[in-house]
């Protein structure tokens, strides 16, 4: 039976080179995972603006991504049945056997504050309002039914027979939609009644504080009412949506559905 030993070191070797890269291949469906990440989110606004086109009506809906994970498991197996007879060896059988499991996952956390909805649910509205009047801004973004999408376009949502599609060469717009929905999403509670929507854009109102020698802050107004303009102005000075603070999504614990982009 020592003629078989190099037979068997052979194969555990061959096992070990099976399952072994799994380094590499962390690195790998790390970065593929990531990837889909923003991917995850701008197919989340093409299906809205369907659903807005379909219905202005209609609530939208918005996930934003929190923590993800990569997991990769390897096993392996290594077996060896001899059978004998009297006075004699009749036969060696040897079992080899390997997997890898990989599992890639995202943690999402759904928008369900009232105000934010609305303010998406508007945002999206005057964007398919602007697109159906040919306005310049919006040229962007094709509206029609799955025998007009054109060929060769990926970016294409849809929802009850109505789709959307943004080709490449106008990406920039659907990127700054896409920016917006998530300001809208990450802005925190407290600052998401200093957030507008004027057109199809975003803004935020700076915050108005008392000082000596000055009039006092302007009452609480209703979240759909505009504020006044501030004094010896003719207009009402706006700030960039993007410094408001933000909720920190990435240390909420993973909770609610978990997508799973492919377990293999």
């Amino acid at each position: 039976m020592r003629r078989y030993a190099p037979l068997k070191l052979l194969a555990a070797a061959t096992l070990f080179m099976t399952i072994g890269c799994a380094r590499d291949q962390l690195r790998y469906s790390s970065h593929r995972t990531s990837a889909t990440a923003t991917d995850i989110l701008t197919r989340q606004v093409l299906d809205n603006l369907a659903r807005a086109a379909e219905n202005p009506a209609a609530l939208p809906y918005f996930s934003v991504v929190g923590q993800g994970s990569v997991q990769i498991t390897d096993g392996g197996t290594l077996g060896s049945n001899t059978t004998m007879a009297p006075h004699a060896f009749a036969q060696e059988l040897l079992s080899l056997g390997a997997s890898r499991n990989i599992t890639e996952q995202w943690a999402l956390g759904a928008t369900t504050n009232p105000k934010k909805l609305l303010l998406m649910q508007e945002l999206y509205g005057n964007v398919i309002a602007a697109q159906k009047t040919c306005d310049p801004a919006v040229r962007w973004l094709g509206i029609g039914s799955r025998r007009d999408v054109p060929r060769r376009v990926s970016l294409v949502g849809r929802y009850r027979g109505v789709n959307v599609w943004v080709d490449a060469e106008h990406a920039a717009g659907l990127s700054k939609l896409a920016i917006d929905i998530i300001n809208i999403a990450t802005t925190s509670d407290q600052d998401i009644g200093r957030l507008r929507v004027v057109g199809i854009d975003l803004v935020a109102t700076p915050m108005r504080t008392a000082t000596a020698g000055t009039s006092p802050p302007t009452p609480p107004r209703r979240f759909n009412e505009l504020p006044p303009a501030l004094p010896d102005s003719g207009h009402e000075p706006t700030i960039d949506a993007l410094s408001l603070p933000r909720q920190p999504f990435y240390s909420l614990p993973p909770n609610g559905p978990v997508f799973t982009p492919g377990t293999r």
